[in-house]
């Protein structure tokens, strides 16, 4: 619900909940969801929260949501003028 209206506070509120019942894959999902609303304030925020929800993703096998999250973190540095970056990703 957090994700999708946008509010930032509810995305993190159950990003601590999934933490603490050791729900991996909502954490994965909700770290993903946390990069997205972030990149749209703080680019060096939303760097290292992808970077972040990217190895969750990975580790718990979100393979689809894993590449989204790779897309679009690449699409934030190329934006950023590191298209040498953004291609490694």
């Amino acid at each position: 619900m957090g994700e999708r209206t946008r509010n930032e506070s509810m995305v993190a509120e159950a990003r601590g909940v999934f933490e603490n019942l050791g729900a991996r894959v909502d954490l994965a999902f909700s770290l993903h969801a946390l990069a997205r609303l972030v990149a749209a304030t703080d680019t060096d925020r939303a760097l290292e929260a992808y970077a972040l929800a990217q190895d969750r993703l990975d580790a718990v096998g979100a393979e689809h949501r894993c590449a989204l999250a790779r897309q679009e973190r690449a699409e934030i540095l190329a934006r950023g003028g590191h298209r040498g970056a953004a291609q490694a990703d």
